[in-house]
């Protein structure tokens, strides 16, 4: 159950707080301060659709959670996660990481989860978001942490619906690679900033070329390299140069 006045830490004695005990105060109202691990799979343990966002993981971490949801439901119950690669050169690595999630989801009881990477470019994809439905009320938890993280984080919470934050998530999965496809190839090192040079480069020019200013530009470089090729002759031929004067 989400708490819409808490917030959810880990690891909460790095900063000596203290958490609050659902076992002494049962009243939802009382809560501010909730163990984030224990909320996630409480989360976990009665949902009807599953939504995972991380730029890092933890692939044990992972599995532990789905897990939590009673094998009787898993069947009926949606998956989808998605994880970044913090580098090209552990692209490959990510991608077996997940692939075997995915394999576990399926020994679990999961119809088809949908298990994705998202890739480097252009930046490495770092967004933490967790989405719990429970028929047709979802809690979305969003903060600093990880799927798996060991580290203090902090995330709160949203309960219901939210227009916004669906059409991230959509865009995400649409952007993402299946693990259940080959994975990308690796580019040669410096491939794709050259790339990214040339595009700029040529998109400078057409920029350029189609503004009054870039066609100025591009009159009075002609004229130069006309001028030049002239002076050049002159030079080579000096004799040519002065047969105009004979007439």
């Amino acid at each position: 159950m989400a708490h819409k006045e808490a917030v959810y830490v880990a690891k909460a004695d790095a900063i000596g707080l203290l958490l609050d005990e659902l076992e002494a105060n049962p009243d939802p109202r009382a809560h501010t301060v909730l163990d984030l691990g224990k909320s996630l799979q409480e989360a976990a343990g009665d949902a009807t659709e599953i939504t995972i966002l991380g730029g890092y993981y933890s692939r044990s971490w992972l599995i532990e959670l789905f897990k939590r949801l009673p094998r009787s439901r898993r069947r009926y119950c949606r998956v989808r996660i998605a994880v970044g690669s913090d580098a090209t050169v552990t692209l490959p690595l990510v991608w077996e990481d997940m692939r075997a999630v995915r394999a576990h989801l399926l020994k679990l009881g999961y119809q088809n989860p949908q298990v994705c990477v998202v890739g480097r470019r252009p930046v490495h994809f770092h967004t933490k978001l967790f989405r719990f439905l429970k028929t047709t009320q979802p809690s979305w938890f969003i903060g600093s942490a990880n799927p798996g993280s060991d580290r203090h984080e902090l995330m709160m919470t949203l309960v219901g619906r939210h227009k916004g934050l669906s059409q991230y998530v959509e865009a995400v999965f649409d952007g993402a690679l299946s693990v259940t496809e080959r994975p990308p190839q690796r580019e040669p090192p410096g491939f794709l900033s050259r790339r990214r040079a040339l595009s700029q480069a040529a998109r400078t020019a057409a920029f350029s070329y189609s503004t009054p200013i870039g066609y100025l530009r591009r009159i009075v470089a002609r004229s130069t390299r006309e001028s030049a090729r002239a002076v050049a002759s002159t030079t080579r031929n000096p004799q040519r140069a002065g047969s105009g004067s004979d007439f």
